[in-house]
């Protein structure tokens, strides 16, 4: 135990590498190695008269001297106070931080004058070596050096402070200053010892038990606070809790490698489409269908240069082809991309969505995800660029994708956005493409690759990577993630131990505002009764908020209010998702916000929330839960019910309807649904779009 906690304390990357390779280590034989290395270290030091790292002993001073430490051997080195030879001790050619001499360290410094000791650098670590101590006795030290520190911005109870990564730290340490400016809560005796390298004692104020939130987790930790010291330490106590990465801005043998094989298929990474190679998909029609023509819809003429150019950019990458007649005709949609540009759309929830055959192939689960991905050390994710325009049609299937625009007829030779059949096709064609490649799984447009170690894990890419190259296929560099610690997937943080909840799933419960009027607090507790089975003790909780409701009543708040979204928020309320099951997707809009909710019935028939949604008037429940809803036949709930009328099942849009109802219309039509109304005494999504008028839109 005590080898190890030696081995993994040590700052020096080359003690350390020097230590592992050892055979049949023990600790005596540890310590022997490292305290050679650090004496011929410093011996070379000497030799060149430059000197790179400066042990310094933390601003704590003490006005006596320290008394020698008691020993059973004969002998007491000056220098240190060790039991060994003078002229064997590591601290032969330290200065003393206390008079500034050369040959002793302060521990045992007989001088009464204390030097101020100015660091040149300000880049710091801070270590604590664990050698002789107790449980509740730690020894620190900070070490000046030239490399500037990891870093890592937290939480602590909801405040934004920067925290120093330091993997020798066994405690995360705050200076008071810091801890009064940042958190401020009241500290608890502490029985904890620390100590600097060089024996002195450390001031501890006391202790504290704080809220830390990271990107994906949030825990309650014990938090050690000094009267003086640097930056905050995020120690070993905190990394294990938060899973922090500590290889982040490393390189190793295997990042050069993963450098050399990107460089290699440099050629798959682009922003245009690719086209795979030698396999062509097939839209199935039902059978006496009959072909349905839809004129042109005329678009403004401030845009038809827009469309104009489109087309011919769509014409040249050899995805639409001009046609001089046709049985089938779809009238376009326009959606504006971000860069200013148009896209293109087919309205074929009118045609082609009503004739033709979906396909059902299996889109993954979580669980399929983490069985294949189980047992690698790291993943990375590749996204596949454009997405279905990446699959070439057959012949017979081009007529039903026809579109009808102002400059005539153009035919897709292209799988395209808008089809309700596309996912489940994309899906089976991409499977198949990677089937023999060990450790990948393929998630609509994303590639998720992984092996048993970082060899294995290179290996697969490499596979992945020159099938993509062989066949076709591109891929956008921007959005790939590659050899990474953790991936997300459907609501879930995914890495080698096993599958968590990300801790922004339910975020929108959680960070709903306080009711300012007695509307907005019936749709919160219309919200909470309609979960309340899953809650214990639920009228008890919300009695104090019941009252609100009286005439007469003070509007106050007590703390019935977070207690509840605190219960809201626990895992028992909230199911896993599971893609065999009905999916009802919720949704609700208010004067000030949107709101959605993913449910789907237990195995007792119950409905069970899956995750929530909440915020401005700017997103809307399917892009929130296309990871949930894409490829799936599902219903969705609304309480507005011209909604019905305008894309219910087999509805054209209105010529000239909003741009709004457009682009909505065109995201719809990407998926199989069932609208259903629902009014909004009833809809549980109710409260989260009404409460959701302070939320920022992210």
């Amino acid at each position: 135990m005590l080898r190890d906690r030696l081995v993994c304390g040590i700052n020096n990357r080359r003690i350390q590498q020097r230590l592992l390779s050892e055979r049949s280590l023990t600790f005596a034989k540890a310590l022997d190695i490292a305290q050679a290395m650090e004496a011929a270290a410093e011996g070379i030091e000497d030799l060149s008269g430059h000197i790179t790292d400066k042990v310094c002993a933390m601003k704590h001073h003490r006005t006596t001297a320290a008394k020698p430490r008691s020993t059973t051997s004969d002998r007491v080195c000056y220098r240190c106070g060790g039991p060994h030879a003078d002229s064997r001790c590591r601290f032969k050619d330290s200065k003393c931080y206390k008079c500034q001499k050369i040959g002793h360290i302060a521990k045992v410094c007989r001088s009464t004058h204390t030097a101020k000791v100015q660091p040149k650098n300000k880049h710091k670590t801070h270590v604590l070596d664990e050698n002789n101590v107790t449980e509740q006795s730690y020894v620190l030290y900070s070490m000046y050096s030239t490399s500037a520190p990891l870093c890592r911005n937290l939480l602590i109870n909801g405040t934004a402070v920067k925290f120093q990564i330091d993997t020798g730290a066994s405690l995360s340490v705050m200076n008071k200053k810091t801890f009064v400016e940042k958190v401020n809560i009241p500290l608890k005796p502490s029985s904890k010892v620390l100590k600097t390298y060089t024996g002195e004692n450390v001031q501890i104020c006391g202790e504290a038990e704080v809220v830390v939130t990271d990107d994906v987790k949030t825990a309650t930790l014990p938090l050690v606070v000094v009267e003086r010291g640097g930056p905050p330490l995020l120690g070993r106590d905190w990394i294990q809790h938060l899973h922090v990465d500590l290889r982040i801005n490393t390189i190793d043998s295997h990042d050069k490698k993963l450098q050399k094989l990107l460089e290699d298929h440099d050629s798959v990474f682009k922003s245009a489409a690719g086209c795979l190679r030698d396999v062509k998909v097939t839209l199935h029609g039902k059978p006496d269908t009959t072909p349905k023509f839809y004129r042109a819809r005329q678009p403004p003429y401030a845009l038809r240069e827009a469309i104009e150019e489109e087309l011919s950019c769509l014409q040249r990458d050899g995805i639409v082809e001009p046609v001089d007649h046709s049985d089938w005709a779809t009238p376009i949609v326009l959606v504006w991309k971000r860069d200013g540009t148009v896209r293109i759309c087919g309205d074929y929830k009118i045609t082609v969505n009503k004739v033709c055959k979906g396909d059902n192939h299996p889109i993954p689960r979580i669980e399929d995800l983490a069985y294949a991905l189980s047992g690698g050390d790291k993943c990375t994710k590749l996204d596949l660029s454009h997405v279905y325009t990446q699959l070439q049609l057959d012949e017979e299937s081009r007529k039903y994708t026809i579109i009808n625009t102002h400059k005539g007829l153009f035919t897709y030779h292209r799988l395209c956005f808008g089809i309700s059949a596309a996912p489940g096709i994309f899906q089976r064609t991409m499977e198949g493409v990677f089937r023999h490649v060990p450790g990948c799984v393929i998630y609509l447009d994303d590639v998720y690759v992984t092996g048993k170690n970082d060899e294995d894990h290179l290996r697969n890419l490499y596979k992945v990577l020159s099938i993509c190259e062989e066949k076709g296929l591109s891929l956008r560099r921007d959005k790939c993630e590659f050899m990474h610690q953790e991936v997300t997937f459907l609501g879930y943080r995914l890495d080698k131990n096993g599958v968590y909840p990300l801790a922004d799933k339910i975020k929108a419960i959680r960070d709903a505002p306080t009711p300012r009027n007695t509307q907005e607090l019936r749709s919160f507790l219309g919200l909470i009764n309609f979960y309340g089975k899953f809650i214990p003790n639920v009228s008890q909780v919300l009695a104090p908020l019941y009252q609100l409701l009286r005439q007469g009543q003070r509007w106050c708040w007590s703390k019935a209010f977070s207690k509840i979204k605190s219960v809201l928020s626990l895992d028992k309320v909230l199911v896993h998702f599971k893609s065999e099951n009905e999916i009802v997707l919720v949704c609700d809009a208010s004067p000030t916000g949107v709101g959605a909710i993913l449910t789907q019935p237990d195995d007792h028939g119950h409905v069970r929330p899956v995750a929530y949604a909440s915020r401005a008037l700017n997103t809307a429940g399917l892009k929130k839960f296309h990871k949930y809803l894409a490829g799936r036949h599902f219903t969705l709930v609304t309480d507005h019910k011209p909604l019905l009328g305008l894309f219910g099942e087999g509805k054209s849009i209105p010529e000239h309807a909003s741009a709004r109802v457009q682009r909505s219309s065109i995201t719809l039509s990407a998926y199989s649904y069932k609208l259903q109304h629902r009014p909004g005494r009833e809809n549980s999504a109710d409260a989260l779009s009404r409460l959701a008028s302070t939320l920022q839109p992210r």
